[in-house]
């Protein structure tokens, strides 16, 4: 059988009625898909008129078919060509969906096994602190911490993933341009780009200051010792051969997409966590410093579990069947596939008050949930993120008492947690040495 259909405007409804359905589709993605689950049960699929058919797997054994379904067969080009930037906006050498695929894939490949190679990151990252200190160096009195926190994460991010020559060629016009692409990670955002409204947009302009910075530093290189990465990036093989320029742009973007689209706003939420909870906050300060590492790593994956990725999609490239409860369901070739995270993170059966922020649940024999995915798209820069955030959290507390001057915003998950679009003001105080 196929799944039970949520017709999303393709039933006549009312005008109004038209507007709340793209509302959900748009603003509210999260509610629509649990609501269609209340409505329709754990298989259903949203068909979006003149689109695309989408069937959600909504259970724990739908979540493990959805994320292991083999690359060949389960694609990623369709959904990346919604990420304006990666997608859309900058040129590739061919626009089909066959060579982005290509590229996607190696380029996975290449940031697993070359960028972040586990000996590489744990160097990287032990390495940070003279770069850190620079930052928190100029922390004093009151600051919008949701502009210097994610600065400070993604200058961090940089240096790591492209190493201190490169990213310190770059870094001044690329950590303001990639704060907002990662600000444009949002549906409702994706949505105008497809329109003439993207001219506008401030993630439109910095696409293209990114690509013209990466031309001419991939111009100036001429085979310095310093550059051999670069020199790796356009030997990457695709299709028979290594890359030309526009595709090396093209990887050195999706390269520095993967490692800051997420860290900088899971950091930030996760710092405000952590000041919010007092309890847990005291008991960083009681720890020494490979006991706080622990408890900060439980603290990420708490922000994430609550907030996580909203939805996993993938593009069908054949016809696949999948049973749960006695029932087979049949999803075509051309539609998309999901699931959502929630099905994990949310538990009840798993979590013991699973809608409260408790890392030290983890210490207490709670299991931490596959928050970055898995199966051949699962995040390569998992281990990555957490390192490097645990450091960074941990620098900030070690030297601050942290209070807030205004109420934080409600957050925001559409695709990924979301910056806030307001200023976060706190007050500083540097910590004496205990």
């Amino acid at each position: 059988m196929t799944p039970p259909i949520a017709k999303l405007g393709a039933q006549r409804i009312p005008l109004v009625g038209i507007y709340f359905r793209l509302r959900d589709i748009i603003i509210r993605p999260s509610e629509l898909v649990y609501g269609c689950q209340r409505n329709y049960g754990n298989v259903f699929t949203i068909r979006v008129p003149f689109n695309f058919d989408l069937t959600y797997l909504m259970t724990e054994q739908g979540f493990d078919y959805v994320t292991h379904l083999p690359s060949d067969v389960a694609r990623m080009a369709g959904v990346m060509f919604n990420v304006p930037a990666i997608g859309s906006w900058l040129p590739r050498s061919d626009p089909r969906e066959p060579h982005l695929q290509a590229l996607l894939l190696a380029g996975r490949t290449f940031i697993g096994r070359r960028i972040l190679e586990p000996d590489r990151i744990e160097e990287a990252v032990a390495g940070l602190d003279s770069l850190i200190d620079q930052h928190l160096t100029s922390w004093n009195g009151e600051l919008n911490l949701a502009h210097r926190l994610p600065a400070m994460i993604h200058d961090a991010c940089g240096r790591s993933v492209l190493g201190e020559d490169l990213w310190g060629r770059m870094r001044n016009e690329a950590i303001p341009a990639l704060r907002d692409l990662a600000d444009g990670i949002d549906i409702p955002r994706a949505t105008l780009a497809k329109t003439p409204y993207r001219y506008f947009m401030p993630e439109y302009r910095a696409t293209f200051a990114l690509q013209r910075l990466f031309r001419r530093v991939l111009a100036d290189q001429h085979g310095a010792a310093g550059d051999s990465l670069l020199d790796e990036i356009r030997a990457i093989d695709v299709g028979g051969g290594g890359l030309d320029e526009t595709d090396s742009v093209w990887m050195l973007l999706y390269i520095l997409w993967n490692a800051l689209t997420y860290p900088g706003a899971y950091g930030l939420w996760c710092l405000l966590d952590i000041v919010s909870h007092r309890e847990v906050l005291e008991e960083l300060r009681r720890r020494n410093a490979e006991e706080r590492a622990k408890l900060l790593s439980h603290c990420i994956s708490e922000t994430i579990r609550l907030s996580p990725i909203t939805s996993l999609p993938r593009v069908l490239a054949e016809d696949v069947e999948y049973e749960e409860d006695g029932v087979r369901y049949r999803i075509a070739a051309g539609s998309y596939i999901a699931t959502g995270m929630h099905v994990t993170s949310r538990d009840p059966q798993r979590f013991k008050k699973p809608s409260r922020w408790d890392p030290l649940r983890y210490e207490h024999g709670e299991s931490v949930p596959p928050l970055f995915g898995q199966g051949p798209y699962g995040c390569v820069a998992q281990n990555f993120v957490r390192k490097l955030l645990v450091k960074s959290l941990d620098s900030v507390l070690q030297r601050f008492d942290i209070a807030l001057t205004n109420e934080p915003p409600a957050r925001k998950t559409r695709v990924h947690l979301t910056y806030p679009k307001v200023a976060i003001g706190v007050t500083l105080t540097r910590r004496t040495a205990d």
